[in-house]
């Protein structure tokens, strides 16, 4: 069994091009490895990866807290500059504060505060001792949002490293949750002109909202952006995802401004949100929780990269072997246009509809008084994908790292620094 891309056989590797928004831009080559597969497992046996064919070394990866939300509740009234010049007084950055419940003259005695880069959880936690000793805290200060992202800076700081790891980002990423059932869930990205934004959805819909079984065909998928954000949950879900090519700051998309960054800190990145529910099941519901979180758990829960896997055995029937070929060739062209995302719903899809036939197959077996035997080896879907080792291990150090930099923050803090 061979595989197939666009009609050409694939025997080492395949390119595919990445289009980048702007007119006139010209697109960005991402190239495809074919990766036999070593592994003991009976379901990998004659199966081949397709993995990108990129060196993860050329690039510096880092995990950071991107900001966190919190929510204060004192014993008195005030208002919010008191809140924000109280915890400025520590921080190299000034929160952003919001009054909740907001009376006459602007005062409450409840708000939310966001904390933009901040300099470590263990200076958060400073600044805020500093503020229940000045206002009071009728209870400790409650986590309500913690935003967490890997950034890949490429070592040559050239743009098309840069994009084409974003390219990797887009489609090496996995998440079993249910992003499909809601529309508003659902895979998508950006584009503006002169402002003006407009959402494109990667999977194709019919006209009631609904995914389309047009899926099967990759010509239906809209392939993202290189230098677009791509986003995975609304915005108000517990847990929500972006991947961008970051090339700038403080974006306001209703007048199409930023402040652009410099070339050595424009980098690929793929970044979490987790919100109410999920903070809770990571035990972040109070700010004194930091202290003995490890932000290594998130791996498994949010940063999984795989890469799907394909057929390589021939099939002693021809007619069978033709199907088989033209399957892997679609599975292969969904990965190349709407990544890990896109195949694992087609699977899925696929899986539910071979469910249904298996279904009537047994029982009319059943009626000719035989039954049916289950294979020992795995029959598609999530169960064919194999982990993208050499991102994960990336992810991992970086993760570790963050783990060694707060740690560090906390022992200052203990010996009465910041």
């Amino acid at each position: 069994m061979h595989l197939y891309f666009h009609g050409h056989r694939v025997t080492q590797s395949l390119s595919i091009k990445v289009p980048l928004e702007g007119t006139g831009s010209q697109p960005v080559l991402l190239s495809l490895k074919v990766v036999p597969l070593k592994k003991v497992q009976a379901r990998f046996k004659d199966r081949y990866a397709l993995q990108p064919d990129i060196d993860l070394a050329q690039y510096r990866v880092k995990a950071v807290v991107d900001w966190v939300e919190l929510h204060f509740q004192f014993h008195k009234q005030t208002q919010f500059q008191h809140v924000q010049a109280a915890l400025a007084r520590t921080l190299s950055a000034t929160p952003y504060i919001k009054a909740l419940d907001k009376g006459p003259g602007g005062v409450s005695s409840r708000f939310s505060a966001r904390f933009q880069d901040p300099p470590s959880l263990a200076a958060i936690s400073s600044a805020c001792a500093m503020l229940g000793k000045k206002i009071g805290f009728m209870m400790p200060p409650a986590i309500v949002g913690l935003e967490v992202s890997i950034d890949a800076y490429p070592r040559s700081g050239k743009d098309v490293d840069r994009t084409r790891m974003t390219a990797v980002f887009q489609r090496t990423f996995f998440t079993e949750r249910d992003y499909w059932t809601d529309a508003r869930d659902r895979l998508r990205f950006v584009t503006s002109v002169n402002g003006a934004t407009t959402a494109h959805r990667v999977l194709p819909e019919d006209k009631a909202g609904r995914l389309s079984d047009r899926l099967l065909d990759p010509t239906h998928i809209t392939k993202p952006f290189g230098n677009t954000t791509v986003y995975l949950g609304a915005n108000d879900n517990d847990v929500s995802f972006r991947i961008q090519n970051k090339i700038a700051d403080r974006r306001n998309a209703s007048t199409g401004t930023m402040v652009p960054l410099p070339q050595d800190k424009k980098r690929a990145r793929i970044e979490v949100t987790l919100r109410g529910n999920e903070l809770a099941g990571l035990k972040l519901d109070h700010l004194q929780n930091f202290r003995t979180f490890r932000f290594a758990r998130l791996q498994g829960r949010y940063f999984r990269f795989l890469l799907p896997s394909f057929r390589s055995s021939e099939h002693p029937s021809k007619a069978v072997g033709a199907a088989m070929e033209r399957l892997e060739q679609i599975r292969a062209s969904v990965f190349a246009m709407g990544g890990m995302l896109a195949l694992g719903l087609m699977d899925v899809k696929r899986q539910t509809y071979r469910k249904s036939l298996l279904h009537d197959l047994k029982r009319l077996l059943r009626q000719r008084g035989r039954t049916y035997r289950t294979p020992r080896t795995g029959v598609g879907g999530t169960s064919d994908y194999v982990a993208y080792e050499e991102l994960n291990r990336a992810v991992s150090e970086a993760l570790r790292k963050l783990d060694e930099r707060e740690q560090m923050a906390w022992e200052r803090l203990d010996k009465g620094g910041v």
